[in-house]
């Protein structure tokens, strides 16, 4: 046993040159293994492979230079959560493309932050994986993540954006999920939740964008992103198989928990109103209303949930029933696991 010392780059204050310049530290006790059999197991080697069939070159396969021309506005028509918003709607043309590209920038620091936590902890996988195979899966994982940051900084810079600090949310699941010491709750927490979360997230911006550079990066990524469900899945579903009903809905509700310390992650955007003097508390109001204007949104993100759980072994007739009670969502029992292609 090691103890591994490792940190996040997060955002945060500003330096002399104006760049910002922050570390989230951590420790954690890794238990690692080498495992001398080499033995290829077929689902992980799919996976492996299809990783290095499908990879991509953010800087060769994207057609940046077809996106030379700064739109007003990166968002679809009415996709932009401050819509509708009275003190939003009552500001100058020029002043809302401003603020359009301001929630623009904090949205995609939301996506390039958490793709980085993926990056680490599936880096923490490698070591704590069971098997020849799985460490492999594992590997392939890092490198795809790592692809995802080097995308996401690219087209910060191309459009000069900053880059915002993580939700508050955001950062209290990295601390939890870095710290943790149990490598089969780490890897529910991200390869389950958090990539799921992310499919869903990732498919919500990829419809609400103008910019067509960041749609063709959203669409590689999203088929890699439920690869990583996939690798997470096998690794989780014997070990659940294996648990009884009362470890099942303890790992449950550790799965709803996180859910819920993610969910503030939604109101980011309310750091404008502190910035533009307007009421934090109506502004929160008001996204929340929109999300619920869109309920396709919610049941796509409750899919992805219901998918990966199933595919990971956690949920049964019962802990279905437990999860649509907690849920208030009395439909959950029936929504069928969408089939994610490894």
């Amino acid at each position: 046993m090691e103890l591994t010392k490792g940190s996040l780059a997060i955002q945060g204050r500003s330096d002399a040159m104006g760049q910002a310049r922050e570390k989230s530290m951590f420790n954690v006790e890794l238990n690692g293994s080498l495992d001398w059999s080499f033995i290829r197991q077929s689902r992980f080697n799919k996976i492996y492979n299809s990783a290095c069939n499908q990879a991509w070159s953010p800087r060769l396969d994207l057609k940046w230079e077809a996106q030379s021309k700064h739109p007003e506005n990166p968002y679809n028509n009415y996709s932009l959560p401050l819509a509708g918003f009275p003190e939003f709607e009552a500001l100058p043309i020029e002043k809302k493309h401003e603020l359009c590209w301001q929630c623009h920038s904090i949205e995609i620091s939301e996506l390039l932050h958490g793709e980085q936590i993926a990056m680490i902890v599936a880096a923490q996988l490698v070591n704590e994986a069971p098997t020849f195979a799985a460490k492999m899966a594992a590997c392939a994982q890092v490198s795809d993540e790592a692809r995802h940051l080097d995308f996401f900084t690219q087209y910060m810079s191309k459009f000069s954006l900053t880059i915002t600090p993580p939700s508050a949310a955001l950062h209290r699941f990295a601390n939890i999920i870095l710290n943790d010491k149990r490598p089969d709750y780490k890897c529910l927490a991200c390869q389950v939740l958090l990539e799921s979360m992310a499919l869903a997230k990732f498919e919500e911006v990829k419809q609400d964008t103008s910019i067509n550079v960041l749609k063709d990066a959203l669409r590689l990524i999203l088929r890699e992103e439920a690869r990583h469900i996939g690798s997470g899945s096998h690794w989780l579903k014997p070990l659940h198989q294996s648990l009884d009903i009362r470890e099942l809905k303890q790992r449950l509700r550790y799965v709803l928990d996180m859910l819920l310390t993610l969910s503030e992650s939604d109101y980011l955007l309310t750091q404008i109103a502190s910035q533009e003097g307007w009421c934090e508390r109506q502004l929160k109001q008001h996204i929340r209303v929109k999300q619920h204007s869109k309920p396709e949104r919610v049941l796509s993100r409750r899919k992805h949930l219901a998918s990966a759980l199933t595919r990971s072994g956690l949920l049964t007739r019962e802990t279905r029933k437990m999860i649509a009670g907690i849920l208030g969502d009395e439909n959950f029992e029936s929504y069928a696991p969408s089939i994610i292609n490894p």
